[in-house]
This record gives structure tokens, sequence and C-alpha cells, in this order.
């Protein structure tokens, strides 16, 4: 049986490596690990959100076949703030990256959660009387009326870092 470690406690992360890593793989057995990302609470551009995963996945590399670090964040290009997750996959040798879908947040918060340095879903918590979303469906299942979950748009970045792993031969470095 495979083993992987999601190095994070969050249910939402947890449910999206099962989803991802189950679209490949028969038996899996998905655990967690509580570990820090070494980057702000409030990752801020694909480059921090990189450093997070990655650091994620190489602490969480205990006891298992792979180990996954997600890492949500926001993105801005020009005057549009864009929210997601980027996901590193790790198997103690290699790390392999994915993203899945991202979608735009209100410009109008992206400001206030800039200058109050919180997250995005503790903001968003408190805009729609939710509370800790980002555990559970997340901010995107407010936004959409729970038609969309964190689980499911994260379990696309999940499998898109599986990728190299089952293509080995084309993602060798010469």
């Amino acid at each position: 049986m495979m083993r992987v470690c999601v190095g994070s406690t969050s249910p939402s992360k947890i449910e999206a490596a099962k989803l991802g890593f189950s679209r490949f793989f028969d038996l899996v057995d998905v655990f967690s690990a509580d570990v820090s990302s070494g980057v702000a609470d409030q990752p801020v551009g694909f480059d921090a959100m990189m450093k997070g995963a990655q650091n994620r996945a190489r602490a969480a590399f205990k006891d298992c076949t792979y180990s996954v670090g997600i890492e949500a964040g926001f993105h801005l290009i020009d005057d549009v703030a864009f929210n997601g997750a980027l996901v590193a996959v790790y198997d103690g040798k290699t790390f392999h990256f994915g993203t899945g879908p991202w979608f735009e947040l209100p410009i109008s918060i992206v400001d206030d959660i800039i200058l109050k340095k919180t997250e995005v879903g503790h903001y968003i918590d408190s805009l729609m009387a939710a509370h800790e979303s980002k555990k559970k469906t997340g901010v995107i299942a407010l936004l959409t009326q729970n038609k969309v979950t964190r689980s499911e748009i994260n379990s696309y970045a999940v499998m898109m870092a599986i990728v190299p792993f089952i293509n080995t031969r084309l993602y060798e470095k010469s």
C-alpha cells in the first residue's frame, strides 16, 4: 500500500490529497503531519507559495512513499488578485509541482487583507459570517454557494504534481 503524508492537519488539504492520489493509484493510505510552511500565513505571490509547498512536503516526508505540501495564497497581476494553491509532491529525492484552478478575489478586499496582514479565509469568514472555512469547504465554497469546494480544486493541483511521477522518463533531467 502506498503511504502519503500531507504536510498539514487541515481536513480540506488531506481530502484533496486523497482525491488526487486515488485518481492514479488504487491502494493509498493518506495521513497528516503538523508542519510549518516557513512562509507568511498569507503567502502573496507564486514564489512564496512554491516555497511554502516545498517546505511542507520536505518536512512531512517520514514513513511514506510520497509527501504533499499544499500552499494556498494569492497572486497579483495588474489589478487582479487570483486565489489558488500550489502543490509540491516529494518522493524523498525529487519535488514536482502542480497548480489547480485559480479564481479572482474581489479586489476591494485584497488591500484590506494586505494592510491587516490577515489570511483570505479569515477575512472572508468575517464578511460572510462563516467559521474556519479554510479548513472546511474554503473561500471558493462561500463564493460559489457551495457549488465548488477547496478540496475539489486543490485535488487538481495534487493530480498535476503527480503527473511527472507517472511519466518519469519524460521528466528526467539530463
